[in-house]
C-alpha cells in the first residue's frame, strides 16, 4: 500500500515564504517593516525578502512608503478579511440591514467602517437604477472628508455622552456630484456607518427626506439586534 502523504508534503515553498512575510506584518505594533528588519525577523535572503514584497506590492497587498521606503499591508488586505467576516452573523445583519435599504430608496448603500484615519467600504447593496454611485471595496477615503468619517469621529468624542443617532447628511464633500447619507451603527465599543449614495441631479429635499426616513426605521433596529447578539 502506498503511504499516505503528509499535508506539508503538498507545501509550495514560496507560498510559505510570502505567508511569514505577511504574518510579521501581523505580530508586532509596527505600521510599516524595511526588507532589513523584515530578512531578520523570517531568517530569510533580503533578496527573497525583496521579491516576495514585489509580489504581493504587484497584487495590491502591501504598499511602499514613498519617504521611508519600509512596507506596510494595504487596504487590499480587507477583502480577504471580508470574506470571512461575511460568514459572521453581525455582518449578515448589517447585510440585510443595507439590502433593504437598497431595495426601499433604489439607491446604492455600503456599510463603511474607520480604520488608521481612513474609511473603507465593507459590504455593499447595489441600486436598482440606471445611474447610480459604485465604490470598490477597498478604496480608502480620508475619514475627515468622507461623511461616514464625520459622523464616526463626532460620536466617538461623545464617549459617556447619550449618543445621537441622527443622520448626517454631505452634499459633495465626501464624493464629488453625490450626496451622502451617513446612520450610525453602534455596537460595544465600536462605531460604524451605513452610508446611501445618491447622484446630485436625483436627491432632492423630498428624496433626500424620504431616504432619510427609510434608513431611520431600518438602522436603529439594527442597533438593537447588534446590541442583543453582543449579550448571547
Amino acid at each position: 500500500m502506498k503511504e499516505k502523504k503528509r499535508k506539508t508534503d503538498y507545501t509550495i515553498k514560496s507560498l510559505v515564504r510570502a505567508l511569514r512575510v505577511l504574518e510579521e506584518f501581523v505580530k508586532g505594533e509596527e505600521k510599516e517593516l524595511g526588507i532589513s528588519e523584515l530578512a531578520m525577523r523570517t531568517e530569510f535572503e533580503k533578496n527573497n525578502v525583496f521579491r516576495i514584497l514585489a509580489t504581493l506590492q504587484l497584487y495590491g497587498y502591501v504598499e511602499q512608503n514613498k519617504e521611508t521606503e519600509n512596507y506596510r499591508l494595504s487596504s487590499k488586505c480587507l477583502l480577504l478579511g471580508d470574506a470571512f467576516l461575511r460568514k459572521i452573523d453581525l455582518l449578515k445583519e448589517k447585510q440585510k440591514a443595507i439590502e433593504t435599504i437598497a431595495k426601499k430608496t433604489g439607491e446604492c448603500v455600503y456599510f463603511c467602517m474607520k480604520n488608521n484615519n481612513n474609511i473603507y467600504h465593507l459590504l455593499s447593496a447595489p441600486s436598482s437604477e440606471i445611474i447610480s454611485v459604485n465604490i470598490e471595496k477597498w478604496r480608502q477615503f480620508p475619514a475627515n472628508i468622507h461623511v461616514a468619517g464625520k459622523l464616526i469621529e463626532k460620536l466617538e468624542r461623545t464617549k459617556d455622552k447619550e449618543i445621537d443617532f441622527e443622520p448626517m447628511i454631505d452634499r459633495g464633500e465626501s464624493i464629488k456630484g453625490v450626496i451622502s447619507i451617513a446612520f450610525p451603527v453602534v455596537e460595544i465599543n465600536h462605531i460604524s456607518a451605513i452610508v446611501v449614495y445618491i447622484p446630485s441631479f436625483r436627491g432632492d429635499e423630498e428624496r433626500v427626506k424620504s431616504i432619510i426616513n427609510v434608513g431611520m426605521e431600518i438602522v436603529p433596529e439594527l442597533n438593537k439586534r447588534l446590541g442583543e447578539k453582543r449579550l448571547e
